[in-house]
């Protein structure tokens, strides 16, 4: 039974074990355009900037909450239940890359062999 899955405003697709590349560049448009990137790659910090990053800390964790929230809103099911405990947005990005990008190396190694890879078999955060 296929299972279908309704896209969000934010991506055509969610995230699914083949499309980690057109995701991740939806994903990181959105996130530019709303302000959350630097949540994900946050910028080098000065020693004279510490000041203003405690008044902008403020706001870290709502803008934190609103990216891990588009994040996890634009996954499949099954693979949002890796990153569903995670609290950083930066955190689950990561860690969808690096699934993604182990799952990517194992088709291109073994071609044709996309039955035997369930990512809700691949080891990871919960």
């Amino acid at each position: 039974m296929a299972t279908h899955v309704v896209p969000t405003a934010i991506v055509v697709e969610v995230l699914r074990d083949d499309n980690y590349k057109n995701w991740r560049a939806c994903m990181k448009s959105y996130l530019m355009a709303q302000g959350l990137w630097d949540i994900i790659e946050p910028p080098p910090v000065e020693p004279q900037e510490v000041a203003l990053l405690v008044q902008l800390n403020r706001n870290l964790a709502q803008r934190n909450a609103a990216a891990l929230h588009a994040i996890q809103i634009s996954c499949a099911p099954h693979i949002l239940s890796k990153i569903r405990n995670q609290k950083l947005a930066k955190e689950a990005w990561e860690f969808l890359e690096g699934l993604l990008r182990s799952q990517r190396v194992y088709l291109e190694e073994n071609p044709g062999n996309s039955h035997h890879l369930k990512t809700s078999s691949s080891p990871g955060r919960t």
